[in-house]
């Protein structure tokens, strides 16, 4: 049996049997039983496994999507992208067919298409969220890209306190302020308080011009890095939800950050201050 096929029966006896599952994978060859014993999934939930193609693509961001329906010869991309749900379909035909309109497909055709592209996106057995190794970073699989994006926002804000403690001068610090919402000023008070930081290079403020958007881009993209080191020793298939979530650009971005070496202790004292931050966010939100 193949790994799929031996995570359906994980879930399964998890969801059907009772008690140790000693005695009923005895009976299973020797490598299965092993294979079974081996996993970490607790998850009783079948509807992981029964998803439509079109409900898992649209979890996908459509940049990984394009390079795919690039490869396709010219007749074959417009039926595969009128296969795809909404808004894919949209904002790929807006961006390599602008001139050609959608077609109607049979379903057994818009099936087999959908197929052929989640099978090249997954060229491994990607494992369904909920029959991941639980996390306390798992909740970030489950966010959509908007949510993601708020969260590494505010991650970039941890290198800001870093740089505004060498700050002097108040009319640079007045301009650094200007350019973050309410929000963002509280979360850089809280920063700013705190005792145990994380510290990574530090932000040249220096060489800033005061333009708003520029502060912002850069705060952003020390977000993503902050991410991609919380991310380097969580699962594998975690983090591909996780980055297919995000387009590619960012998804590159978190990939080259997780793959350089980090002292003792920087990833799991950026998986705290990612909980810390979720959990500040999410009392935001309530209040």
């Amino acid at each position: 049996m193949n790994k799929k096929a031996d995570v359906m029966l994980k879930v399964l006896l998890n969801r059907f049997h009772q008690g140790s599952l000693d005695d009923i994978i005895a009976i299973l060859p020797e490598d299965q039983a092993n294979s079974i014993k081996s996993m970490d999934i607790v998850s009783q939930e079948l509807e992981p496994a029964t998803l439509q193609l079109q409900d898992l693509l649209k979890g996908i961001h459509y940049s990984w999507v394009k390079p795919l329906i690039e490869e396709q010869p010219l007749e074959v991309q417009i039926l595969s992208l009128s296969a795809l749900p909404e808004p894919h379909c949209s904002k790929l035909m807006q961006l390599l067919h602008p001139d050609t309109k959608k077609k109607s497909l049979a379903k057994p055709l818009q099936a087999y298409l959908l197929q052929r592209l989640h099978q090249t996106l997954q060229k491994e057995n990607i494992l369904p969220v909920s029959y991941l190794p639980v996390s306390p970073l798992s909740v970030l699989a489950k966010s959509n890209k908007k949510e993601l994006l708020t969260l590494v926002d505010y991650l970039g804000i941890y290198d800001l306190a870093e740089a505004i403690r060498q700050i002097v001068d108040k009319r640079n610090l007045k301009k650094v302020y200007q350019c973050l919402s309410d929000k963002k000023q509280q979360f850089l008070h809280s920063c700013l308080h705190q005792k145990e930081r994380l510290v990574a290079s530090r932000i040249n403020l220096d060489e800033w011009d005061g333009d708003s958007r520029k502060l912002n881009q850069l705060l952003h993209r020390r977000g993503m890095m902050r991410l991609g080191t919380a991310l380097s020793d969580q699962h594998p298939d975690l983090i591909w939800h996780i980055c297919h979530t995000l387009d590619t650009g960012r998804a590159a971005i978190i990939t080259k950050c997780i793959a350089k070496k980090k002292p003792a202790g920087v990833v799991p004292a950026s998986a705290q201050q990612i909980i810390n931050l979720m959990n500040y966010l999410n009392k935001k939100t309530e209040s």
